[in-house]
Protein backbone atom coordinates (compact mmCIF):
# COMPACT_ATOMS: atom_id res chain seq x y z
CA UNK A 1 0.00 0.00 0.00
CA UNK A 2 2.81 2.41 0.90
CA UNK A 3 4.55 1.49 -2.33
CA UNK A 4 1.43 2.33 -4.35
CA UNK A 5 1.01 5.66 -2.56
CA UNK A 6 4.64 6.56 -3.26
CA UNK A 7 4.24 5.68 -6.92
CA UNK A 8 1.12 7.88 -7.17
CA UNK A 9 2.96 10.80 -5.53
CA UNK A 10 5.88 10.31 -7.92
CA UNK A 11 3.54 10.29 -10.92
CA UNK A 12 1.85 13.51 -9.72
CA UNK A 13 5.24 15.21 -9.29
CA UNK A 14 6.32 14.17 -12.81
CA UNK A 15 3.10 15.52 -14.33
CA UNK A 16 3.38 18.81 -12.40
CA UNK A 17 6.99 19.26 -13.49
CA UNK A 18 6.00 18.68 -17.11
CA UNK A 19 3.29 21.33 -16.88
CA UNK A 20 5.72 23.83 -15.39
CA UNK A 21 8.34 23.23 -18.07
CA UNK A 22 5.88 23.52 -20.95
CA UNK A 23 4.30 26.70 -19.55
CA UNK A 24 7.57 28.61 -19.09
CA UNK A 25 8.50 29.85 -22.53
CA UNK A 26 12.03 30.93 -23.30
CA UNK A 27 13.01 32.74 -26.49
CA UNK A 28 15.01 30.80 -29.06
CA UNK A 29 18.77 30.90 -28.87
CA UNK A 30 20.24 33.59 -31.09
CA UNK A 31 22.78 32.37 -33.61
CA UNK A 32 21.48 28.86 -34.24
CA UNK A 33 22.00 27.31 -37.68
CA UNK A 34 19.99 28.78 -40.54
CA UNK A 35 16.63 27.20 -41.17
CA UNK A 36 14.92 26.46 -44.47
CA UNK A 37 13.47 29.66 -45.93
CA UNK A 38 10.03 28.19 -46.57
CA UNK A 39 6.76 28.91 -44.78
CA UNK A 40 6.15 27.02 -41.56
CA UNK A 41 3.38 24.39 -41.77
CA UNK A 42 -0.20 25.59 -41.27
CA UNK A 43 -1.90 25.14 -37.90
CA UNK A 44 -3.32 21.74 -36.99
CA UNK A 45 -6.91 21.09 -37.99
CA UNK A 46 -8.00 21.25 -34.37
CA UNK A 47 -6.65 24.82 -33.98
CA UNK A 48 -9.03 27.78 -33.95
CA UNK A 49 -10.84 27.68 -37.28
CA UNK A 50 -11.46 31.43 -37.01
CA UNK A 51 -7.86 32.02 -38.05
CA UNK A 52 -8.68 30.62 -41.48
CA UNK A 53 -11.07 33.55 -41.98
CA UNK A 54 -8.21 36.10 -42.02
CA UNK A 55 -6.97 36.55 -45.62
CA UNK A 56 -3.49 35.17 -46.08
CA UNK A 57 -2.19 38.40 -47.62
CA UNK A 58 -3.57 40.75 -44.94
CA UNK A 59 -0.79 42.93 -43.49
CA UNK A 60 -2.59 44.78 -40.67
CA UNK A 61 -1.90 48.17 -42.23
CA UNK A 62 -3.99 51.03 -40.85
CA UNK A 63 -2.45 53.61 -43.19
CA UNK A 64 -2.36 54.04 -46.95
CA UNK A 65 0.64 55.52 -48.77
CA UNK A 66 -0.71 57.89 -51.41
CA UNK A 67 1.02 59.75 -54.24
CA UNK A 68 0.11 63.44 -53.97
CA UNK A 69 0.21 65.17 -57.38
CA UNK A 70 -0.32 68.92 -57.72
CA UNK A 71 -0.19 70.96 -60.95
CA UNK A 72 -1.15 74.65 -61.00
CA UNK A 73 -1.07 77.15 -63.88
CA UNK A 74 -2.39 80.63 -64.64
CA UNK A 75 -5.23 81.38 -67.03
CA UNK A 76 -2.69 82.11 -69.76
CA UNK A 77 -1.25 78.58 -69.41
CA UNK A 78 1.99 79.57 -67.68
CA UNK A 79 2.94 77.56 -64.59
CA UNK A 80 2.54 79.06 -61.13
CA UNK A 81 6.22 78.79 -60.26
CA UNK A 82 6.88 78.96 -56.50
CA UNK A 83 3.31 78.96 -55.16
CA UNK A 84 3.24 77.82 -51.52
CA UNK A 85 0.52 75.52 -50.16
CA UNK A 86 -0.31 73.52 -47.06
CA UNK A 87 -1.85 70.04 -46.75
CA UNK A 88 -4.53 69.06 -44.20
CA UNK A 89 -6.59 65.96 -43.49
CA UNK A 90 -9.74 68.03 -42.91
CA UNK A 91 -11.16 71.15 -44.51
CA UNK A 92 -9.88 73.63 -41.93
CA UNK A 93 -8.55 76.25 -44.35
CA UNK A 94 -10.79 78.96 -42.88
CA UNK A 95 -10.18 78.01 -39.24
CA UNK A 96 -8.11 80.29 -37.02
CA UNK A 97 -6.30 77.31 -35.42
CA UNK A 98 -5.74 75.40 -38.64
CA UNK A 99 -1.94 75.32 -38.27
CA UNK A 100 -2.33 72.94 -35.31
CA UNK A 101 -3.55 70.34 -37.81
CA UNK A 102 -1.07 70.95 -40.58
CA UNK A 103 0.49 67.92 -42.27
CA UNK A 104 2.73 69.63 -44.81
CA UNK A 105 3.91 72.96 -46.26
CA UNK A 106 5.46 72.88 -49.73
CA UNK A 107 6.45 75.03 -52.70
CA UNK A 108 5.62 74.35 -56.35
CA UNK A 109 8.59 73.99 -58.70
CA UNK A 110 9.27 76.03 -61.84
CA UNK A 111 6.68 73.93 -63.69
CA UNK A 112 4.02 74.73 -61.11
CA UNK A 113 4.18 71.12 -59.90
CA UNK A 114 4.64 69.18 -56.69
CA UNK A 115 5.04 65.43 -56.16
CA UNK A 116 5.24 63.65 -52.81
CA UNK A 117 4.35 60.47 -50.97
CA UNK A 118 2.03 60.94 -47.98
CA UNK A 119 0.84 58.41 -45.40
CA UNK A 120 -2.88 58.72 -44.64
CA UNK A 121 -5.34 56.87 -42.36
CA UNK A 122 -6.99 54.00 -44.21
CA UNK A 123 -10.43 55.63 -43.99
CA UNK A 124 -9.30 58.94 -45.50
CA UNK A 125 -11.28 59.82 -48.65
CA UNK A 126 -9.79 63.22 -49.48
CA UNK A 127 -7.11 65.71 -48.48
CA UNK A 128 -7.29 69.49 -48.56
CA UNK A 129 -4.83 72.05 -49.86
CA UNK A 130 -4.84 75.54 -48.35
CA UNK A 131 -2.89 77.91 -50.66
CA UNK A 132 -0.81 80.63 -49.03
CA UNK A 133 0.05 82.40 -52.29
CA UNK A 134 -2.41 84.83 -53.94
CA UNK A 135 -4.53 84.16 -57.00
CA UNK A 136 -5.82 80.79 -55.80
CA UNK A 137 -9.03 79.61 -54.09
CA UNK A 138 -9.15 79.31 -50.29
CA UNK A 139 -9.25 75.52 -50.47
CA UNK A 140 -8.52 72.83 -53.06
CA UNK A 141 -9.88 69.33 -52.50
CA UNK A 142 -8.01 66.25 -53.69
CA UNK A 143 -10.10 63.08 -53.68
CA UNK A 144 -8.13 59.88 -53.10
CA UNK A 145 -8.32 57.32 -55.86
CA UNK A 146 -7.89 54.18 -53.78
CA UNK A 147 -7.52 51.94 -56.81
CA UNK A 148 -4.19 53.57 -57.68
CA UNK A 149 -3.41 55.25 -54.31
CA UNK A 150 -3.32 58.74 -55.78
CA UNK A 151 -4.59 62.19 -54.81
CA UNK A 152 -4.40 64.69 -57.68
CA UNK A 153 -5.06 68.43 -57.99
CA UNK A 154 -5.05 70.04 -61.44
CA UNK A 155 -5.82 73.77 -61.29
CA UNK A 156 -5.48 75.81 -64.49
CA UNK A 157 -7.15 79.11 -63.64
CA UNK A 158 -4.86 80.80 -61.14
CA UNK A 159 -5.19 84.58 -61.32
CA UNK A 160 -2.18 86.59 -62.47
CA UNK A 161 0.18 87.87 -61.23
CA UNK A 162 0.22 85.81 -58.00
CA UNK A 163 2.82 86.48 -55.30
CA UNK A 164 5.15 83.47 -55.36
CA UNK A 165 8.19 85.60 -56.15
CA UNK A 166 7.45 87.89 -53.19
CA UNK A 167 6.89 85.47 -50.29
CA UNK A 168 8.21 81.93 -49.76
CA UNK A 169 6.45 81.76 -46.36
CA UNK A 170 9.76 80.69 -44.86
CA UNK A 171 9.44 79.19 -41.33
CA UNK A 172 13.17 79.71 -40.65
CA UNK A 173 14.00 83.29 -41.66
CA UNK A 174 17.72 83.79 -42.29
CA UNK A 175 18.34 80.02 -42.52
CA UNK A 176 19.14 78.98 -46.09
CA UNK A 177 19.13 75.25 -45.18
CA UNK A 178 15.68 74.88 -43.62
CA UNK A 179 12.41 76.38 -44.86
CA UNK A 180 9.33 74.28 -44.01
CA UNK A 181 8.06 71.90 -41.31
CA UNK A 182 6.16 68.78 -42.38
CA UNK A 183 4.57 66.52 -39.79
CA UNK A 184 3.37 62.99 -39.21
CA UNK A 185 0.60 62.50 -38.33
CA UNK A 186 0.08 66.29 -38.04
CA UNK A 187 1.54 69.20 -36.07
CA UNK A 188 -0.16 68.55 -32.71
CA UNK A 189 -1.13 64.92 -33.28
CA UNK A 190 0.39 61.59 -32.22
CA UNK A 191 0.40 58.07 -33.63
CA UNK A 192 0.94 54.90 -31.61
CA UNK A 193 3.16 51.84 -32.00
CA UNK A 194 2.20 48.64 -30.13
CA UNK A 195 4.36 45.52 -29.86
CA UNK A 196 4.34 41.95 -28.56
CA UNK A 197 7.80 40.70 -27.55
CA UNK A 198 7.04 36.94 -27.57
CA UNK A 199 8.08 36.52 -31.23
CA UNK A 200 8.46 33.97 -32.81
CA UNK A 201 5.78 32.55 -30.51
CA UNK A 202 2.38 33.94 -29.62
CA UNK A 203 1.62 34.55 -25.99
CA UNK A 204 -1.31 36.58 -24.62
CA UNK A 205 -1.62 38.89 -27.69
CA UNK A 206 -2.34 41.88 -25.48
CA UNK A 207 -0.19 44.20 -27.64
CA UNK A 208 1.05 46.16 -24.64
CA UNK A 209 4.61 44.92 -24.12
CA UNK A 210 5.40 48.34 -25.54
CA UNK A 211 2.93 51.16 -26.17
CA UNK A 212 4.77 54.23 -27.47
CA UNK A 213 3.33 57.36 -29.07
CA UNK A 214 5.37 59.16 -31.73
CA UNK A 215 5.36 62.29 -33.87
CA UNK A 216 7.94 62.98 -36.57
CA UNK A 217 8.78 66.38 -38.06
CA UNK A 218 10.57 66.48 -41.41
CA UNK A 219 12.17 69.84 -42.14
CA UNK A 220 12.65 70.65 -45.80
CA UNK A 221 14.57 73.13 -47.93
CA UNK A 222 13.06 75.43 -50.56
CA UNK A 223 12.98 72.50 -53.02
CA UNK A 224 10.97 70.32 -50.60
CA UNK A 225 13.96 68.05 -49.89
CA UNK A 226 14.41 66.81 -46.32
CA UNK A 227 17.38 68.21 -44.41
CA UNK A 228 16.44 67.41 -40.81
CA UNK A 229 14.13 65.07 -38.85
CA UNK A 230 12.82 65.54 -35.32
CA UNK A 231 11.58 62.28 -33.75
CA UNK A 232 9.43 62.66 -30.63
CA UNK A 233 8.46 59.67 -28.48
CA UNK A 234 6.24 59.20 -25.43
CA UNK A 235 6.68 55.78 -23.81
CA UNK A 236 3.30 55.06 -22.24
CA UNK A 237 3.23 51.39 -21.25
CA UNK A 238 5.88 48.70 -20.72
CA UNK A 239 3.89 45.58 -19.87
CA UNK A 240 6.78 43.18 -20.47
CA UNK A 241 9.23 41.34 -18.27
CA UNK A 242 11.98 41.66 -20.87
CA UNK A 243 14.71 44.32 -21.07
CA UNK A 244 13.60 45.34 -24.55
CA UNK A 245 15.07 47.91 -26.93
CA UNK A 246 13.59 49.99 -29.75
CA UNK A 247 15.04 50.93 -33.13
CA UNK A 248 14.06 52.75 -36.35
CA UNK A 249 15.47 51.78 -39.75
CA UNK A 250 15.56 54.37 -42.55
CA UNK A 251 16.09 53.31 -46.20
CA UNK A 252 19.06 55.58 -46.85
CA UNK A 253 22.81 55.25 -46.42
CA UNK A 254 24.47 56.17 -43.11
CA UNK A 255 26.91 58.34 -45.09
CA UNK A 256 24.14 60.89 -45.68
CA UNK A 257 23.93 61.81 -41.98
CA UNK A 258 25.77 64.54 -40.20
CA UNK A 259 24.59 63.67 -36.68
CA UNK A 260 21.97 61.90 -34.54
CA UNK A 261 21.43 63.80 -31.29
CA UNK A 262 19.41 62.74 -28.24
CA UNK A 263 17.91 65.15 -25.71
CA UNK A 264 18.82 62.55 -23.06
CA UNK A 265 22.47 61.81 -23.75
CA UNK A 266 22.84 59.37 -20.83
CA UNK A 267 20.30 57.07 -22.42
CA UNK A 268 22.42 54.08 -23.41
CA UNK A 269 23.96 51.29 -21.35
CA UNK A 270 27.12 51.41 -23.46
CA UNK A 271 26.55 48.25 -25.51
CA UNK A 272 25.35 49.83 -28.75
CA UNK A 273 28.06 49.89 -31.41
CA UNK A 274 27.58 53.39 -32.80
CA UNK A 275 29.19 55.15 -35.72
CA UNK A 276 30.65 58.60 -35.24
CA UNK A 277 27.42 60.21 -36.46
CA UNK A 278 25.33 58.35 -33.85
CA UNK A 279 23.83 55.61 -36.03
CA UNK A 280 24.20 51.92 -35.23
CA UNK A 281 27.09 50.22 -37.01
CA UNK A 282 26.60 47.11 -39.15
CA UNK A 283 24.12 48.36 -41.77
CA UNK A 284 25.83 48.63 -45.17
CA UNK A 285 22.79 49.73 -47.18
CA UNK A 286 20.24 51.36 -44.87
CA UNK A 287 20.67 53.17 -41.56
CA UNK A 288 19.41 52.41 -38.05
CA UNK A 289 18.73 54.73 -35.14
CA UNK A 290 18.65 52.84 -31.85
CA UNK A 291 16.01 54.85 -30.00
CA UNK A 292 16.97 53.19 -26.72
CA UNK A 293 18.75 49.93 -25.90
CA UNK A 294 16.87 49.59 -22.59
CA UNK A 295 13.25 50.68 -22.64
CA UNK A 296 12.79 50.22 -18.90
CA UNK A 297 15.60 52.72 -18.44
CA UNK A 298 13.02 55.22 -19.66
CA UNK A 299 9.88 53.60 -18.27
CA UNK A 300 9.95 50.93 -15.51
CA UNK A 301 8.61 47.45 -16.27
CA UNK A 302 4.88 46.83 -15.86
CA UNK A 303 4.14 50.54 -15.76
CA UNK A 304 0.55 51.51 -16.66
CA UNK A 305 -0.49 47.89 -17.22
CA UNK A 306 -3.11 46.97 -14.61
CA UNK A 307 -6.72 47.98 -14.05
CA UNK A 308 -6.98 50.30 -11.07
CA UNK A 309 -3.30 51.26 -11.26
CA UNK A 310 -2.64 54.99 -11.02
CA UNK A 311 -1.35 56.03 -14.42
CA UNK A 312 2.05 57.68 -14.54
CA UNK A 313 3.09 60.25 -17.15
CA UNK A 314 4.77 58.96 -20.32
CA UNK A 315 8.55 59.06 -20.52
CA UNK A 316 9.52 61.57 -23.20
CA UNK A 317 12.41 61.38 -25.64
CA UNK A 318 13.42 63.51 -28.61
CA UNK A 319 15.94 62.64 -31.32
CA UNK A 320 17.24 65.19 -33.84
CA UNK A 321 18.70 63.90 -37.11
CA UNK A 322 20.77 66.24 -39.29
CA UNK A 323 21.65 65.27 -42.86
CA UNK A 324 24.75 66.43 -44.67
CA UNK A 325 22.91 66.51 -48.00
CA UNK A 326 19.22 67.08 -48.85
CA UNK A 327 17.16 63.87 -49.15
CA UNK A 328 14.31 63.42 -51.63
CA UNK A 329 11.03 62.31 -50.05
CA UNK A 330 10.82 59.49 -52.59
CA UNK A 331 14.11 58.11 -51.21
CA UNK A 332 13.24 58.50 -47.53
CA UNK A 333 9.71 57.14 -47.61
CA UNK A 334 7.09 57.86 -44.94
CA UNK A 335 7.19 57.97 -41.16
CA UNK A 336 7.65 55.98 -39.00
CA UNK A 337 9.85 54.30 -41.66
CA UNK A 338 10.66 50.81 -40.28
CA UNK A 339 10.32 50.67 -36.46
CA UNK A 340 11.18 47.49 -34.57
CA UNK A 341 11.38 46.07 -31.06
CA UNK A 342 14.43 44.09 -29.93
CA UNK A 343 13.32 41.35 -27.52
CA UNK A 344 15.96 40.97 -24.80
CA UNK A 345 15.38 38.59 -21.86
CA UNK A 346 15.79 40.12 -18.41
CA UNK A 347 19.39 40.74 -17.34
CA UNK A 348 20.70 39.54 -20.69
CA UNK A 349 23.11 41.42 -22.96
CA UNK A 350 21.89 43.77 -25.71
CA UNK A 351 24.60 42.52 -28.06
CA UNK A 352 23.79 38.85 -27.42
CA UNK A 353 20.12 39.34 -28.28
CA UNK A 354 20.47 42.16 -30.81
CA UNK A 355 19.23 39.90 -33.60
CA UNK A 356 15.79 39.27 -32.06
CA UNK A 357 13.99 41.96 -34.04
CA UNK A 358 10.19 42.24 -34.00
CA UNK A 359 8.88 44.37 -36.89
CA UNK A 360 5.49 45.48 -38.11
CA UNK A 361 3.85 42.93 -40.43
CA UNK A 362 5.66 42.60 -43.78
CA UNK A 363 8.35 45.11 -42.83
CA UNK A 364 11.73 43.45 -43.46
CA UNK A 365 14.38 42.76 -40.81
CA UNK A 366 17.57 44.82 -40.75
CA UNK A 367 21.06 43.61 -41.65
CA UNK A 368 21.67 42.77 -37.98
CA UNK A 369 18.60 40.57 -37.51
CA UNK A 370 18.99 36.87 -36.77
CA UNK A 371 17.39 35.43 -39.90
CA UNK A 372 17.55 31.88 -38.55
CA UNK A 373 14.57 32.62 -36.29
CA UNK A 374 12.31 33.61 -39.19
CA UNK A 375 9.76 30.91 -40.00
CA UNK A 376 10.21 29.08 -36.69
CA UNK A 377 7.72 28.39 -33.88
CA UNK A 378 4.50 30.33 -34.66
CA UNK A 379 6.10 32.65 -37.22
CA UNK A 380 5.25 32.19 -40.88
CA UNK A 381 7.88 34.52 -42.34
CA UNK A 382 9.47 33.64 -45.66
CA UNK A 383 12.38 35.59 -47.10
CA UNK A 384 11.76 34.04 -50.52
CA UNK A 385 8.12 35.17 -50.50
CA UNK A 386 8.88 38.60 -49.00
CA UNK A 387 6.59 37.82 -46.06
CA UNK A 388 7.67 38.88 -42.59
CA UNK A 389 6.35 38.79 -39.03
CA UNK A 390 2.99 37.20 -39.80
CA UNK A 391 2.03 34.16 -37.74
CA UNK A 392 0.79 30.75 -38.79
CA UNK A 393 -2.49 31.89 -37.26
CA UNK A 394 -2.28 34.93 -39.57
CA UNK A 395 -1.97 37.31 -36.64
CA UNK A 396 0.77 39.82 -35.93
CA UNK A 397 3.28 41.03 -33.34
CA UNK A 398 3.19 44.77 -34.09
CA UNK A 399 0.73 47.55 -34.93
CA UNK A 400 1.06 51.12 -36.19
CA UNK A 401 -2.10 53.10 -35.33
CA UNK A 402 -2.45 56.43 -37.18
CA UNK A 403 -3.69 58.26 -34.10
CA UNK A 404 -2.87 58.27 -30.40
CA UNK A 405 -4.50 55.24 -28.78
CA UNK A 406 -6.57 56.50 -25.84
CA UNK A 407 -6.88 52.94 -24.53
CA UNK A 408 -5.12 49.57 -24.75
CA UNK A 409 -5.69 46.13 -23.19
CA UNK A 410 -4.72 45.45 -19.62
CA UNK A 411 -1.99 42.87 -19.17
CA UNK A 412 -2.83 39.33 -20.35
CA UNK A 413 -6.01 40.43 -22.14
CA UNK A 414 -6.03 39.76 -25.87
CA UNK A 415 -6.50 42.81 -28.06
CA UNK A 416 -9.31 40.85 -29.75
CA UNK A 417 -11.19 40.61 -26.45
CA UNK A 418 -10.68 44.30 -25.66
CA UNK A 419 -11.38 45.81 -29.10
CA UNK A 420 -14.41 43.91 -30.31
CA UNK A 421 -14.07 44.84 -33.98
CA UNK A 422 -10.39 43.95 -34.30
CA UNK A 423 -11.16 40.42 -35.52
CA UNK A 424 -13.84 41.72 -37.91
CA UNK A 425 -11.30 44.15 -39.35
CA UNK A 426 -8.72 41.39 -39.86
CA UNK A 427 -11.22 38.97 -41.40
CA UNK A 428 -12.35 41.64 -43.86
CA UNK A 429 -8.76 42.07 -45.00
CA UNK A 430 -8.82 45.64 -43.72
CA UNK A 431 -11.81 46.65 -45.85
CA UNK A 432 -14.18 47.05 -42.89
CA UNK A 433 -13.82 48.41 -39.37
CA UNK A 434 -10.49 50.10 -40.10
CA UNK A 435 -11.58 52.38 -37.22
CA UNK A 436 -11.75 49.44 -34.76
CA UNK A 437 -9.64 51.40 -32.26
CA UNK A 438 -12.15 54.27 -32.01
CA UNK A 439 -14.43 54.71 -29.00
CA UNK A 440 -17.70 53.86 -30.73
CA UNK A 441 -20.72 51.87 -29.50
CA UNK A 442 -20.03 48.15 -29.69
CA UNK A 443 -16.33 48.62 -30.39
CA UNK A 444 -14.85 48.12 -26.90
CA UNK A 445 -15.00 46.13 -23.70
CA UNK A 446 -14.12 48.94 -21.33
CA UNK A 447 -13.82 46.56 -18.37
CA UNK A 448 -10.45 45.31 -19.66
CA UNK A 449 -9.00 48.52 -21.10
CA UNK A 450 -6.42 50.86 -19.61
CA UNK A 451 -7.95 54.21 -20.50
CA UNK A 452 -6.31 57.62 -20.82
CA UNK A 453 -7.96 61.00 -21.03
Amino acid sequence: MVYKMNMIRLLILILAFGLIVTSCWQPPVVGVDDVEETPAPPPDDDDDDDDDDIPGDFDFMLVRNVNLIVDVSFTDGSPYDGAVMELYLDNVCNNADRDDFRVMRFRLDDQGSFRSLVSLPMGQDAVYLCPLSDGLPAVMTADIDKDIDEARVLYETAVLPGNAAVDNFDEFPGDTWRYYNNYYPYKTGWSTLMFEDSWPRFDDFDMNDLVVDYRFTERTNLNNEIVEIIMEFEFRATCAGFDNALGIELPISSTLYNSVEYDRQALFTGEVNQLGNGLEAGHPDNSVVIVTDLIDGLKPKFENCYMGQTLTDPAELQIRINFNTPIAKSDLGVAPYNPFLIAIPTNESFNTWRGMEVHLPNFPPTARADLSVLGTEDDNSSIAAGRYYIGNNRLNWGLNVPRRMDAYPQIETSIEDAFLRFRDWAESGGQEYFDWFENKPGYRDNSVLIQWN
